[in-house]
């Protein structure tokens, strides 16, 4: 978190930048404008310096027709073109002028609606004035002859233009400017943010598979150093609680799946045989079931652990998925005859993809073994297999309890069960969807669900397809 004494430094020295820049655009934008006019007003000069060079120096009034201009330009080799060519035809925003008692003998095409304006229009000769016609501004001159005037100005609105865009640079600029200041005083005036950021990236990034990261300490002595130190000590002790928490599972497990194997073994035995009563074949039936469900549980642990450590690495090889599905689909029927529930498959054939077929199976079979036991009796489940671009979809739709909303984001979560499915009538141990989870990205893929409570619920898996090299 950022200290108010930094704040404080950031919002000074942003507020000091953003004056500045102000106070240097405001200097800019006079000195460019003040550059302009000046080089307007000498091009006014020049030009109508020449015009006056090629006029006559009569002192009678010309005739306000047709000879007008003959009879006011010097040299026959110079025509009234030879004006425009210098003045509007140069640039579009001259405006020429001429006008014989009162007469107009020219106006620039692109100004004819301020012929009234200029009518009443008076000039000292050769002084260049700021006039005002209609709402644009202008820089005149003028030549006042005998019985005739020329007026050339030239539209300010190109300074004004200037003006504009310095505001309009200033207003993009500003935000990127008082951005820049903001991370410049951020990065050089406080190397704590830096050391701050530090843990809390490493922090973020621990978890329980790389608890083996510490957080660099840096060089000194202070109470951020003493912080980092603290925070790696107690990342020691939790790395330490939790490989013997994994090792305790994994030994705890390894244990028991022996004597649960001989266990089940020795019912399965005593089960076989024909002298034992009614209500002891049952209640060994009962009991097998019981070791069964912990055996299951035992071999979840232990991929947990895998899963924890990634020391194992898994095969992979070409699976065609629409096979296995038949007869994990076949399977599930049988599971499923127990409450009579219908389960349908509609699959494209030959769906290839790569993985390890085991836990392919493990992950699919999780998932059809959550359908059957959230399904009512006489419900239905509909699983469907599809290839779409580089994915297949394997999708489970079931007319069960269904999801409430709030659980969604949980269920792939280790040893979550939704609160109705506690119950011991629905075996789980809340261990079957996180597993199925893993499967899927270590595959690559992912599971999406979809669910409306009391209605039902949509596994959708997704793995990629197998690309032959």
């Amino acid at each position: 978190m950022i200290s108010k004494y930094k704040i404080k430094i950031i919002l000074g020295y942003t507020g000091l930048l953003f004056i500045i820049i102000i106070t240097i655009l405001g200097l800019l934008s006079s000195i460019l404008s003040f550059q302009l006019r000046q080089e307007i007003d000498q091009n006014l000069k020049e030009k109508m310096e020449r015009i006056d060079s090629w006029l006559t120096d009569r002192n009678e009034p010309p005739p306000c027709d047709r000879e007008f201009f003959r009879s006011v330009i010097s040299n026959r080799r110079i025509s009234l073109s030879d004006i425009l060519n210098i003045t509007e035809h140069a640039d579009e925003k001259y405006l020429l002028f001429i006008c014989c008692s009162d007469v107009t003998m020219f106006l620039s095409e692109n100004y004819k609606d301020l012929e009234e304006s200029l009518a009443g229009l008076i000039l000292e000769d050769r002084k260049i004035e700021t006039v005002v016609l209609g709402t644009i501004q202008f820089s005149f001159s003028a030549i006042n002859r005998p019985g005739y005037s020329v007026y050339l100005g030239y539209e300010l609105s190109t300074i004004q233009a200037v003006q504009k865009r310095i505001i309009r640079i200033f207003l993009i600029t500003i935000p990127f400017v008082v951005m820049a200041s903001v991370l410049f005083v951020f990065f050089v005036t406080q190397r704590l943010m830096k050391i701050v950021r530090t843990i809390t990236e490493t922090t973020a990034r621990i978890t329980s598979k790389n608890l083996n990261e510490r957080i660099p300490i840096p060089a000194g002595k202070d109470e951020i150093t003493n912080l980092i130190v603290t925070i790696n000590a107690m990342i020691d002790r939790l790395e330490k609680s939790f490989i013997m928490i994994r090792q305790f599972s994994q030994d705890a497990a390894h244990e028991l799946r022996t004597p649960l194997t001989i266990i089940r073994g020795e019912i399965e035995n005593l089960m076989m045989q024909k002298r034992i009563t009614k209500s002891l074949a049952v209640s060994l039936e009962s009991i097998y079931e019981e070791i069964h469900y912990l055996s299951s549980i035992v071999n979840k642990l232990l991929l947990l652990h895998t899963m924890d450590t990634d020391e194992k690495k898994y095969s992979f090889t070409p699976i065609n998925l629409s096979a296995v599905m038949n007869d994990l689909v076949e399977d599930a029927r049988i599971l499923a005859s127990k409450k009579n529930i219908t389960i349908t498959l509609e699959r494209e054939n030959d769906v290839m993809i790569s993985g390890n077929e085991e836990l392919i199976c493990q992950m699919i079979w999780n998932i059809l073994d959550n359908a059957v036991k959230y399904t009512d009796k006489k419900g239905s489940i509909k699983v469907r297999i599809r290839k779409s671009g580089p994915e297949a979809f394997i999708i489970v739709t079931d007319t069960g309890i269904g999801i409430p909303s709030d659980s969604l984001s949980e269920i792939f979560t280790r040893f979550y069960r939704v609160e109705q499915s506690h119950s011991r009538e629905v075996a789980g141990s809340g261990l079957g969807l996180s597993i199925s989870k893993w499967i899927a990205v270590l595959h690559k893929g992912d599971i999406i669900v979809s669910s409306r409570l009391n209605e039902g619920s949509e596994f959708t898996i997704h793995l990629p397809l197998y690309m032959k090299q």
